[in-house]
């Protein structure tokens, strides 16, 4: 049954429950891992202006949401207007339904249709889009997984499957970082782990992009939980990994990480035209991709 535009759904087992509220761009407002007692996602209300120029700032950076056809806040030639920040899709009503093991959201517009479905078997969540373009005129996107996770000093980011991975933006005790190549997990300047989980205090905030293999999966973990989200670098051949304990934004700043499949190697899709990773989507077609994210209690 479709639900009502301002209700949660909500599916659970004896190892996980999900929420979903469509009538805010399907964002995903709980991942709760039962038989750990950890809630995964950064929580709080979904407030904040959803307007053509909204900002994606600390107020709406909680829960998780889907950025398509960009990251980035920019213009592209395959849309006649600016692309907002984070895309289109956050906060904008969705329709949803619910069964016994699954929540099926979808939105439609006069050029597209996008689609998300999460599948839960016991403490795994198969996701699968789709996208349809629904004009007469072909257009390119670029797609992200946008899970804000609340994590502690006490976890540790484990990544397989990667490579070229490169410092996108970032600041530390309030100057700005130059772009850089990484090897995991040494950040060269300034010199940091970063597979540590920092303190809410650190005043670090990193974007950084890596290049998909034929399977990659990430992992963040404590010695008690864990997620980890796998996928098929031919589904999406980037990852795009957000840290932030104390250094975004200038007032009021946040203490979360998000681990991004993604489409390309820039949150913006004008950029990732220049890598050739753009991916465009003719008239009357369809592209289809998944990710698996699994919960698990580490002995």
């Amino acid at each position: 049954m479709q639900t009502p535009a301002s209700s949660h759904l909500t599916i659970e087992n004896n190892r996980v429950q999900i929420s979903v509220l469509p009538s805010f761009g399907a964002r995903v407002v709980s991942l709760l891992d039962l038989a750990a007692g950890r809630q995964w996602l950064v929580e709080g209300e979904p407030v904040g202006e959803v307007g053509a120029d909204a900002p994606y700032g600390a107020l709406e950076a909680r829960g998780w949401d889907e950025c398509f056809p960009t990251v980035a806040a920019g213009h592209h030639e395959s849309w006649p207007n600016r692309l907002r920040d984070h895309g289109e899709l956050w906060g904008r009503p969705w329709h949803a339904h619910a069964d016994d093991c699954a929540i099926t959201a979808w939105r439609e517009t006069d050029r597209f249709r996008f689609c998300r479905r999460i599948e839960l078997h016991d403490q795994i969540l198969d996701v699968s889009y789709l996208v349809t373009n629904l004009d007469r005129r072909k257009f390119s996107y670029l797609w992200s997984q946008h899970c804000l996770l609340a994590v502690s000093a006490a976890d540790r980011i484990q990544l397989n499957g990667v490579s070229d991975m490169n410092l996108y933006d970032g600041v530390f005790d309030g100057r700005k970082l130059r772009r850089q190549s990484i090897c995991w997990p040494d950040l060269p300047d300034p010199c940091l782990n970063l597979s540590e989980v920092k303190m809410a205090d650190s005043g670090l905030a990193l974007k950084i992009h890596a290049r998909a293999g034929n399977q990659v999966s990430a992992m963040v973990s404590n010695g008690r939980s864990a997620i980890e989200f796998s996928w098929s670098g031919s589904d999406a051949p980037a990852l795009g990994l957000w840290l932030d304990y104390g250094g975004w934004p200038e007032t009021s700043p946040v203490h979360q990480i998000a681990i991004e499949p993604t489409t390309g190697l820039s949150d913006s899709l004008e950029m990732t035209d220049k890598t050739a990773m753009t991916r465009t989507l003719a008239p009357g077609c369809t592209h289809r991709w998944k990710v698996r994210i699994a919960l698990g209690q580490l002995n």
